[in-house]
């Protein structure tokens, strides 16, 4: 807000205009969600191979996911001590869309103004209500050291695709 401080909610509602625009791109979901479906399987199998990487396995219960991205994990040591932000940006430089993870959530700057917010019942903090303090050393190195998301567009293309991130 004009306050600088960020704040939660939002208002994702969109415009009749903007429905009019979508409507119709919906029929071509299902066969985009076939593509990317195939693209990751095949991106997941090349990319088992590539040492040094893990990818984030899939849940087994779920039967269909729209995926905004692909997480992996790399290990630094086996790409001669690159940082994640170096990695991120050779990616985007090949035209592989990717970023870093985003921040956990008891770090972000979208959550932690909340303390200021939030009431809680008496003898209860905002910061212990809201997790503040949390640790999750995993989380936070993955964040913030070793996590890449490749995006979900990147698995729109050609199969071909897949071959560019795993040479």
């Amino acid at each position: 807000g004009k306050s600088g401080k960020c704040g939660f909610g939002g208002n994702y509602r969109i415009t009749e205009l903007q429905a009019a625009l979508l409507l119709p791109q919906l029929a071509r979901f299902e066969g985009e969600l076939k593509t990317k479906t195939a693209n990751i399987a095949l991106f997941r199998e090349k990319m088992a191979k590539v040492p040094g990487v893990k990818l984030t396995p899939p849940k087994s219960k779920v039967t269909r996911q729209g995926l905004y991205g692909v997480s992996l994990n790399y290990d630094p040591e086996a790409f001669a001590g690159m940082t994640q932000d170096i990695l991120v940006s050779a990616l985007k430089a090949e035209g592989i869309s990717s970023q870093v993870p985003y921040s956990p959530v008891y770090l972000s700057p979208l959550w932690t103004p909340g303390k200021d917010i939030v009431r809680c019942e008496p003898g209860v903090k905002p910061e212990d209500r809201l997790g503040l303090k949390s640790k999750c050393p995993v989380t936070e190195r993955v964040s913030q050291e070793t996590g890449i998301v490749i995006l979900h567009h990147y698995f729109m293309g050609p199969a071909a695709d897949m071959d560019d991130i795993a040479n």
